[in-house]
């Protein structure tokens, strides 16, 4: 009897499962129409895997508010390069004084050493003797001619010096040292900027 009860159970259970017959088409017809619905199981596993999903968007999120912040980062991080570019190529500006151009006078007269610069017509005062030592020693400047026939002596600084002396070595001429100077009267002598043979 418990044999017959287990079969009949079986038997029904397959009929259930297998779907045999008519009945077992329409329990078809009607799994296909809900299973836009997933079983229990189903859903538990997409319980799961939502569970899953969100984790995985947090991770996600997290990376990329790392990324962000790192972009951002970099971001200032060339903001802060540029903002010292800008105030290297602000700081290279020259000061306000520096800008206004110094304004230089232009002397013209003769060439002379201080020791011979009384003589009486300085044009005629020739070449080698402004190459001695003793005169070269003494100073060159200028002997500039007054509204009266006089002459006037006029010591140049260190740089008219040297200029004077380079003008000396390289001229063809050898008396009449007409020179135009550009430069400053300042401190009792003349602060040379150039000397150009006139």
């Amino acid at each position: 009897m418990m044999r017959a009860r287990y079969a009949f159970t079986v038997a029904v259970m397959m009929f259930v499962l297998t779907g045999c017959g008519e009945a077992g088409d329409k329990v078809s017809d009607a799994y296909k129409k809900s299973s836009d619905k997933p079983p229990a199981t189903v859903k538990t596993t997409e319980v799961t895997t939502t569970e899953i999903s969100t984790e995985t968007t947090v991770e996600t999120s997290e990376k990329t508010t790392s990324v962000t912040t790192s972009a951002i980062t970099d971001e200032s991080s060339e903001a802060v390069t540029r903002t010292e570019t800008v105030t290297e190529e602000v700081s290279e500006v020259p000061a306000e004084s520096e800008i206004i151009q110094e304004k230089y006078d232009t002397f013209y007269g003769i060439l002379i050493d201080e020791d011979c610069s009384d003589v009486e017509d300085p044009v005629m005062h020739d070449l080698p003797c402004m190459l001695m030592e003793e005169c070269r020693a003494s100073g060159y400047g200028l002997d500039i001619l007054q509204e009266d026939g006089s002459w006037i002596f006029y010591m140049f600084d260190s740089n008219g010096q040297d200029l004077a002396w380079e003008y000396l070595l390289q001229t063809e001429r050898e008396y009449g040292l007409y020179v135009t100077v550009t430069g400053r009267w300042e401190d009792n002598v003349i602060k040379v900027i150039s000397i150009e043979e006139s």
